[in-house]
């Protein structure tokens, strides 16, 4: 026969937890003893393609919680009001959009206006200020940091390819460009002679 049966007995739990050396207290969140982090935020586009290589050569992290990114229609109706009221202040009927490899900016713009169905686009629907041919002609380099170099703007690699630098080096090198056209007496073009005067 055999005997009563034995109950283990198992010493009870602490209130708090035991601390290990070289451990953080477990969390009752997380298995591995950290609070838990917060959910990442979606894809800036629904459906968009991200290239990984993109955005491990300039560094963007689009799901970063601290970027403080707002809606797509949000960031474009704001920038484009902004647009249309400096097209209205200087008597023009179409922004010109400014960029370097301007084709890939503007096709980007309205891709995004359209997806947001923004219908009011100030831009002119195809031409632009393309910095990258003006400044092979002006300078005999297309790369934005040589022809900074050249037209002596300070340029940094460190800081380059981001949104903000790289739009204010390419506004520096395009007012440049156009300032030295002026001194050299291209522009505003001389006015025609009259006809009727040179009879």
């Amino acid at each position: 026969r055999r005997g009563p049966r034995r109950r283990r007995t198992t010493p009870a739990r602490s209130a708090s937890p035991i601390r290990r050396p070289g451990r953080r207290p477990c969390h009752r969140y997380s298995p591995r003893g950290l609070p838990p982090r917060a959910p990442r935020p979606p894809p800036p586009i629904e459906g968009a393609n991200l290239e990984q290589s993109a955005l491990d050569f300039t560094g963007i992290d689009p799901y970063d919680i601290e970027r403080e990114a707002v809606p797509e229609r949000e960031a474009l109706s704001e920038i484009l009001s902004a647009v249309r009221k400096a097209v209205k202040a200087h008597g023009c009927k179409r922004a010109i959009l400014v960029g370097h490899n301007a084709t890939f900016d503007h096709s980007f713009l309205f891709a995004a206006a359209e997806r947001a169905d923004i219908k009011r686009n100030p831009f002119h629907p195809f031409s632009t200020f393309d910095t990258a041919t003006l400044a092979g002609l002006a300078y005999g380099h297309t790369v934005l940091a040589q022809a900074c170099k050249l037209a002596g703007i300070p340029f940094s690699n460190k800081e380059a390819h981001s949104a903000a630098y790289d739009a204010e080096k390419t506004a520096d090198l395009f007012c440049g460009i156009v300032n030295r056209w002026k001194q050299l007496g291209g522009y505003p073009p001389p006015e025609p002679a009259d006809p009727d005067s040179a009879a």
